[in-house]
């Protein structure tokens, strides 16, 4: 039987705790008054799991507490909104060192809630950050003139939500923008310039996100994500039960990075990628002043945006695309539509010039790449699970390993024979890591253990499909 070598701690809940308006004056002991009003009060004894969650494609993450509890708190806190909860809990890394997170979260809802013993409640409370809740209670209308678009984004978290953006968690932009926000939140007003950015490297490129993790707020496009996690030594997840059944000892990293279980939600989805503009889509401009719709006046013709003229011109996980070459030629350009303000005739225009000089808008480079891009990050979707790891966080690149078949591996040995088990060359490589939820469960009186329950994308292949060759 395998042993392992060292049993790694790895997770401390350190504490939870509640606080609301009055809450002090409630507690019988007079002598605890003022801790509670301080520090909340303690409800580490209740939880029975917590759950946090981030995603690229959210701009603030989420938790959720499930508590079994017996004092009433629903109505002696009472819950009714206006609480917030902080969560503290440690995490050992892989070089045994204790990394701390602490977060204070808003009360949103209590729901499914049950009687599974006499006195005894078990129900959920879903929890939102401060500034999701203060973003949906605000509105912004502002301008902004010739500034760029990651500027822009750190001045709105500043202004209107009180976050100082660290400057390595804001990627630089090309060029400026000028731009008036109507009435939008905060967040949206953030989603826009999110929409209208473009890499400060060319090609230029059209991807970036604005979300959160335990780690904070990030303003970056997919190229720098998979760039910078390429870069980076990659930490790999495979299915080996071998590894940890059949050996003598297990190590730590061995276990921390088997996958306790891989399932792959997505390979492709055709009539999605159809629909949604990804194989093909055709872009027009429209442009009130002038009062013309058409394609690109510089070229005098509409614009025909294909998979394969794009793929090779922006940056991907792997080398091969997910569709073969020219099969998008099957679909037509006219499936999907975009149509774009823009001043492409009237920036020339002679009234216009006498009045201020235009910058012509190029709104349509953005829109267009971006929704082909977001659509082949989410081409491929598997879901893992294993052990917690504090440096695995949504926006990082991992590399996942996928068991393949005897076939795959070796074409001209019979499917009886012996063949040692190999990772799928198609699949297998790096993925970019899209969401993750943390998730933290009761094991035993005032012991928690941590998993992940984590969602790997790919936009490309690390080989070509058997019978597709470029």
């Amino acid at each position: 039987m395998a042993t392992l070598l060292s049993q790694p701690r790895q997770v401390h809940f350190k504490r939870c705790a509640i606080n609301a308006p009055g809450l002090h004056l409630r507690v019988n002991d007079p002598a605890r008054r003022g801790e509670v009003e301080k520090q909340g009060l303690d409800i580490t004894q209740f939880i029975q799991r917590v759950e946090i969650f981030e995603s690229i494609f959210e701009n603030t993450i989420t938790a959720t507490l499930v508590l079994l509890e017996d004092i009433g708190l629903i109505e002696f806190v009472p819950i009714v909104g206006v609480e917030s909860v902080l969560i503290e809990f440690s995490v050992d890394d892989d070089k045994g060192e204790e990394q701390n997170y602490r977060r204070i979260f808003r009360v949103t809802k209590v729901h499914d809630m049950s009687y599974p013993a006499h006195g005894f409640r078990l129900y959920t409370i879903e929890l939102a950050t401060h500034e999701f809740v203060q973003s949906v209670s605000s509105r912004i209308s502002r301008v902004y003139t010739n500034v760029s678009a990651a500027a822009a984004v750190a001045d709105v978290m500043l202004r209107d939500l009180g976050v100082t953006m660290r400057p390595d968690s804001v990627e630089k932009t090309f060029g400026t923008i000028d731009v008036t926000i109507p009435n939008y939140t905060p967040l949206q007003a953030i989603n826009y310039f999110t929409l209208i950015s473009q890499t400060n490297t060319t090609p230029r490129e059209s991807n970036f996100l604005f979300y959160e993790t335990l780690k904070g707020f990030y303003f970056r496009s997919i190229r720098q994500l998979i760039a910078t996690g390429k870069d980076a030594p990659l930490k790999t997840f495979k299915v080996d039960p071998g590894a940890i059944t059949g050996d003598k000892k297990v190590d730590d990293e061995t276990v921390r990075n088997s996958l306790m279980r891989i399932h792959q939600d997505q390979s492709f989805d055709l009539l999605m990628d159809i629909a949604g503009g990804m194989l093909r889509s055709r872009m027009v401009h429209f442009d009130f002043l002038a009062r013309r719709v058409g394609g690109d006046p510089m070229y005098k013709k509409d614009i025909d945006s294909r998979y394969t003229d794009s793929f090779e011109k922006t940056t991907h996980l792997a080398k091969y695309p997910v569709y073969p070459i020219n099969f998008d030629e099957s679909v037509g350009k006219n499936t999907r539509i975009f149509t774009f303000p823009s001043n492409a005739w009237s920036k020339d225009s002679s009234y216009i010039n006498a009045i201020e000089r235009q910058q012509e808008q190029r709104i349509f480079e953005s829109i267009v790449l971006r929704n082909r891009q977001l659509r082949e990050i989410q081409h491929l979707q598997t879901l893992i699970d294993t052990p917690g790891h504090p440096d695995v966080h949504a926006g990082v690149v991992l590399d996942i390993q996928y068991p393949s078949s005897s076939a795959l591996q070796r074409a001209d040995v019979p499917s009886t024979a012996p063949v040692k088990q190999q990772p799928t060359p198609y699949y297998s490589g790096p993925h970019l890591v899209t969401a993750v939820r943390h998730v933290l469960a009761i094991r035993s009186n005032g012991a928690f253990e941590y998993r992940m329950h984590s969602r790997v994308c790919r936009d490309s292949l690390s080989s070509p499909l058997i019978g597709y060759t470029k």
